[in-house]
């Protein structure tokens, strides 16, 4: 019992140790050379229907937004951010996941409609501005893709 007991302690720490290398997030939101196109306050409005998922990822599935449409409530998403819905860009991050890679993340609130107060990540609908390789690591530096949102 001792041993095994010893063996999830040791197993326990070990993980609590290892943890801070499989995944990290910095705030990178001040930092010029790796927030792209997105600055802290910048206000966005919302080109066409976006899709909210459950993790607050805004993507875009024309599939998820017919089924909203209807009334239906698509399991493993919130809801739509509505073409003219504004969005208030609050803090850009970088994020390092050991088994996804390294990404960029620009968080924005939702200013108006039904989401207003909602944090969102503008991840998935970002275009890429820049790809980044080094030795450690692989991203790309992000900016709005005009698809999804034009600047005020």
């Amino acid at each position: 019992m001792i041993s095994i007991l010893r063996n999830l302690l040791l197993f326990t720490g070990l993980l609590i140790l290892f943890s801070g290398c499989l995944f990290s997030t910095k705030d990178i939101t001040n930092d010029e050379s790796l927030r792209g196109g997105y600055n802290k306050g910048d206000i966005f409005i919302a080109q066409k229907d976006i899709v909210i998922r459950d993790s607050d990822y805004l993507i875009d599935s024309d599939v998820i937004i017919r089924a909203f449409n209807k009334g239906d409530s698509p399991q493993g998403y919130k809801g739509l951010l509505r073409r003219g819905n504004k969005v208030k860009i609050v803090q850009i991050f970088f994020r390092h996941h050991f088994d996804i890679g390294d990404q960029i993340n620009p968080i924005a609130i939702v200013l108006d409609g039904e989401w207003q107060g909602q944090e969102v990540n503008m991840r998935l609908v970002s275009k890429p501005l820049k790809d980044v390789v080094t030795e450690d690591s692989r991203y790309q530096i992000l900016t709005n893709n005009e698809k999804f949102f034009i600047k005020e």
